[in-house]
């Protein structure tokens, strides 16, 4: 009867030996990737504008996407568990999104004056989020995050100044410059 040795938590050479023959079939079923990281090393950093998208010994290099799936340069399948941070929620190149976005691209994909369309969506969130009055759409999360930082201050600011009777003003935010409508 042949024996199987027993996994031991501390001994980790099954570990390495199982991690160094993965790492050999990746490297034999992605050549064309390897050769794309190091033309991309030659003009970015680590070889990707995105840190959170490289692993070693190198990334594999998307070609396409089929729903919840992505094809790689090499003709290998992988699902997708990032889904791009989740805002492809509904899979890569949903028919009904692809659809939408080409019903709006015709009529433009952003404007630098307020739209139908915006006044829609924050209606849409404020009614479905009950904790939400009004919102403020922004370009990055940098920029959502230093809109949060400065109602923060703002907030704690009003909780520092009382009115007459000792109660905490309500606060007041400016976001941007003042704009005045004639």
């Amino acid at each position: 009867m042949a024996r199987t040795a027993a996994f031991r938590p501390n001994d980790d050479r099954q570990g390495k030996a199982g991690m160094t023959s993965e790492l050999a079939r990746y490297e034999a079923s992605t050549p064309t990737s390897a050769r794309m990281q190091a033309e991309a090393q030659r003009y970015l950093p680590g070889g990707s504008s995105r840190g959170t998208a490289y692993f070693s010994p190198y990334p594999f290099f998307v070609n396409h996407t089929e729903g919840h799936y992505v094809i790689d340069v090499d003709g290998n399948r992988y699902l997708d568990f990032m889904l791009n941070a989740t805002t492809y929620a509904l899979g890569h190149a949903n028919q009904r999104v692809v659809d939408a976005v080409r019903s709006q691209a015709a009529n433009g994909l952003s404007y630098s004056t307020p739209h139908e369309s915006q006044t829609r969506l924050a209606m849409m969130l404020c009614e479905r989020v009950p904790s939400v009055e009004k919102i403020r759409f922004t370009n990055s999360g940098t920029e959502g995050t230093l809109n949060a930082i400065r109602a923060a201050r703002v907030h704690r600011q009003a909780q520092d100044r009382k009115d007459r009777r000792g109660i905490p003003r309500e606060p007041r935010i400016r976001i941007g410059k003042r704009v005045h409508s004639p």
